[in-house]
């Protein structure tokens, strides 16, 4: 009995192996090469959809994050959010993506996503620091009022 349940597992453990999908090429880390901000965007897997994250810095130099959802339809990303106005392109020969018919951008490593992810937070914690300051202060000059 336990050789029956030992070769069904395998059997089905490399049936599985033998019909799993493909993974979308598109799915990783990419920045922009055609402009020269520092625009990047993320492309993740969310079951069967997309999750597309863009990094960019606002007018002031701030580091900024917007998610948006994505679905896979003739070959085009179609995102609806803000993240991107109109679709995403993988072109294969080239291993970049085509964003809205005129960006283009190229793979980079997951250390730059780490890197932008530590600056946000470092952001979004300098920003309560000052708040919390902020609050201080009004509350002191109450007092001596």
């Amino acid at each position: 009995m336990l050789r029956l349940s030992l070769t069904a597992a395998l059997a089905c453990i490399a049936l599985n192996g033998c019909i799993a999908e493909k993974k979308n090429p598109a799915v990783g880390f990419w920045k922009s090469v055609t402009y020269t901000g520092k625009s990047y965007i993320e492309i993740q897997e969310n079951g069967q959809s997309y999750i597309v994250t863009k990094y960019y810095n606002d007018a002031f130099g701030n580091p900024k994050k917007i998610e948006s959802a994505a679905v896979l339809k003739d070959g085009v990303m179609i995102v609806t959010g803000d993240a991107v106005k109109n679709g995403i392109l993988y072109k294969q020969s080239t291993d970049q993506l085509v964003v809205d018919g005129k960006n283009t951008l190229e793979r980079v490593s997951s250390k730059v996503k780490n890197d932008l992810e530590d600056k946000l937070e470092a952001r979004a914690k300098r920003r309560t620091e000052n708040s919390r300051q902020l609050r201080e202060n009004i509350k002191k000059k109450r007092k001596t009022r």
